[in-house]
């Protein structure tokens, strides 16, 4: 590994243990939160998601692999603040990864989540969590969500990152689908580029393990 991939490495180690930190002080307030998180990390303690995603894309036959990530907890804070989520709303994250995001959103927002993800570790794992929420509205989707059912969703959070064009073409397309939905945070990229029935309602830096990239809240024109 060079230099530069060493200092990367570090840097990213660095901002995680930071992050980690800020979650046990701010967020393990909130005691359904704790039992979801402690519970989600006790079910990973063996098994390194980043390994097993890199294994199951593999055997999907993607050339790159290095596709997994979540959305720091600290970011999707800001992400909720920005869409004033409520107990009457239900979130669909899409790309949900091992579910730390929706057990999250869910505890400390009240809102009704889903989560979606194609990784059939993943929601399996996140699934024999969900019930620790005993109003059941946790709740996980093992499917691609270009072809999920997303009519229930009045806010989308989606982080796209390694989208390509058509792809995105065709999730806004998905989206007229969505007669109850409000507002779409997506990460990195405006809406309104892919279609013209979709506004930028704000927008604001956001911070990532990798560094910070534009986060924007959309809604229909």
């Amino acid at each position: 590994m060079n230099f530069k991939l060493w200092r990367l490495f570090f840097r990213v180690k660095a901002y995680l243990y930071r992050e980690e930190r800020k979650v046990r002080s701010l967020f393990y307030i909130d005691s359904r939160f704790k039992k979801m998180d402690l519970a989600l990390k006790k079910s990973y303690r063996w098994i390194n998601p980043y390994r097993i995603s890199n294994q199951f894309l593999r055997s999907q036959g993607f050339a790159q692999r290095d596709l997994y990530g979540e959305t720091p907890l600290s970011t999707l804070q800001q992400v909720a603040l920005a869409l004033k989520l409520t107990s009457e709303d239900h979130l669909f994250e899409l790309g949900c990864g091992r579910g730390r995001g929706v057990f999250f959103l869910r505890c400390l927002y009240g809102c009704e989540v889903t989560g979606i993800d194609w990784h059939p570790t993943f929601i399996s794992r996140a699934q024999k969590i969900a019930p620790l929420d005993t109003q059941n509205r946790t709740h996980f989707t093992c499917s691609d969500f270009m072809q999920a059912d997303l009519s229930q969703a009045t806010v989308i959070y989606l982080y796209g990152t390694c989208l390509q064009d058509e792809e995105i073409h065709l999730f806004c397309q998905r989206l007229s689908e969505c007669a109850l939905l409000k507002y779409v945070a997506t990460v990195s990229f405006p809406l309104c580029d892919y279609d013209p029935l979709f506004k930028t309602l704000s927008v604001f830096s956001a911070s990532f393990p990798w560094g910070d990239a534009d986060l924007f809240i959309n809604a229909r024109s």
